[in-house]
């Protein structure tokens, strides 16, 4: 079991073992506790529910590839909440997280909203092969993000088959 960190990360975790919500949080931004939410997410065998909504630094945290690795392992979280993190500002970031996507077969609610993902970032192909290659994930939300039109038109075929 993970030890419970001083600024509080560890012990909400703990406190609530299905639905784990660490949105617009400054304490989650510092290393140490992204290598604990890293070495949690790896070591998961409660947690069905994460938002890390709005916790844009995290992308450009050194400790952003260990997270991602552990969520394409992790088998037991059904919800992930990503939203409005700016992910798509950083295309090595979004690459490390659809590379994890394409791996984990847990996940069926996926809400990338707000992410900055657009052509013009290169982030859409990367979006693209994650959305074919992931078999699990039955509801995505992409919604205020810069898709362009023909990304919308393959998002609808995506609902019409998943649902």
């Amino acid at each position: 079991m993970l030890e419970r960190n001083k600024l509080g990360i560890l012990n909400s975790i703990q406190i609530n073992k299905n639905d784990t919500n660490i949105n617009n949080n400054t304490l989650i931004n510092q290393h140490s506790n992204l290598c604990a939410l890293a070495e949690m997410l790896s070591q998961n065998t409660s947690i069905k529910n994460l938002s890390l909504l709005g916790n844009r630094q995290i992308r450009v945290n050194s400790a952003f590839p260990a997270i991602t690795q552990a969520l394409g392992f992790n088998r037991i979280l059904k919800v992930l909440d990503l939203s409005r993190m700016h992910l798509g500002k950083s295309q090595s970031a979004f690459a490390l997280l659809c590379g994890a996507l394409e791996k984990n077969q847990s996940i069926e609610f996926l809400n990338l909203q707000s992410n900055k993902i657009s052509e013009i970032t290169g982030n859409l192909t990367l979006l693209a092969n994650m959305i074919a290659r992931n078999k699990s994930i039955k509801k995505l939300y992409l919604n205020r993000n810069f898709l362009g039109r023909w990304f919308e038109e393959y998002k609808l075929v995506f609902d019409y088959y998943k649902a």
